[in-house]
C-alpha cells in the first residue's frame, strides 16, 4: 500500500476538523482503514474503576469483538500495564494486533486505547498508525479541556450526560443493576442555592465558584 504525504495531510485535516470525541474517533478509524492494511479498528474507553474496564466507543463496521475476545483483551491488558504501544504477531493465525494507549485529562492518564488488526503490519505502517493515534490523542486533550469548566474542573452538562450514559451501558453489558456492586459507588449531586443572585452580587462569581469547589 502506497501512502503519499498528501494522503496523510488530508487525513490530519479531516481528523482535526472534528469538534466532538465521538466524531473524531470515527474519523480516526476511517483514516487508519484508508491508509494502512488494517482491516479492523477499535477505539475503546478505559476506566480501571469500572466493570468492564474496556468499553467500545467506536469501531469499523466489520469488527467482530467476541470472536477474538481473548487475544484482543490480552493485547489491551499488556498495553495498559506497560503504558506503551504493543504489537503482537501470530504466525498460526497470520495476523498482527496493535494497541496504542491514549492519554489525556488533568493527570495525563490512559483513558482510551486504539486497537488495530491486520493480516500483516510492517514497521512503517505501525509508525503511521502510532502517529495518527498521537494526533488523535493531542486533539482529545484539546477537546477534553473544552469539556470542563476552567475554574472547577467539572464537566459541562453535555459531557456529563454522555458519561452517565456510558456508565449505564457498562452495567447493561454486565447484566447487573447499578446498585448490585457494593465495591463501586456512583453519586450524582445537585445543589439548589436560594437567593444565588444576592450572593453573586455581594461576593462576585469567582468567590462563589471557589467556595463551591471546597
Amino acid at each position: 500500500m502506497t501512502v503519499t504525504s498528501i494522503d496523510v495531510l488530508d487525513s490530519v485535516v479531516d481528523i482535526t476538523a472534528q469538534t466532538e470525541s465521538d466524531t473524531i474517533s470515527e474519523s480516526l478509524i476511517t483514516t487508519v482503514l484508508q491508509l494502512t492494511p488494517a482491516n479492523q479498528v477499535l477505539v475503546l474507553d478505559y476506566n480501571a474503576e469500572s466493570s468492564p474496564e474496556f468499553m467500545v466507543v467506536a469501531c469499523s463496521d466489520i469488527f467482530l469483538y467476541e470472536e477474538e475476545k481473548d487475544a484482543i483483551e490480552r493485547v489491551l491488558r499488556t498495553c495498559i500495564v506497560t503504558g506503551e504501544n504493543v504489537v503482537e504477531y501470530s504466525k498460526e493465525e497470520n495476523q498482527s494486533l496493535l494497541a496504542v494507549p491514549i492519554r489525556y485529562g488533568e493527570k495525563d492518564e490512559i483513558h482510551a486505547v486504539v486497537f488495530c488488526k491486520a493480516d500483516e503490519l510492517k514497521g512503517d505502517e505501525v509508525q503511521l498508525i502510532e502517529g495518527l493515534a498521537k494526533i488523535y490523542e493531542n486533539y482529545q486533550k484539546i477537546i477534553s479541556a473544552s469539556e470542563r469548566d476552567g475554574l472547577t474542573g467539572l464537566y459541562n452538562r453535555k459531557v456529563l450526560t454522555s458519561k452517565i450514559d456510558m456508565l449505564l451501558d457498562r452495567f447493561l453489558i454486565q447484566g447487573a443493576s447499578i446498585t448490585d456492586d457494593p465495591t463501586h459507588h456512583h453519586w450524582v449531586c445537585i445543589f439548589d442555592i436560594d437567593h444565588f443572585k444576592k450572593i453573586n452580587d455581594a461576593l462576585g462569581m469567582c468567590s462563589v465558584m471557589k467556595s463551591s469547589c471546597w
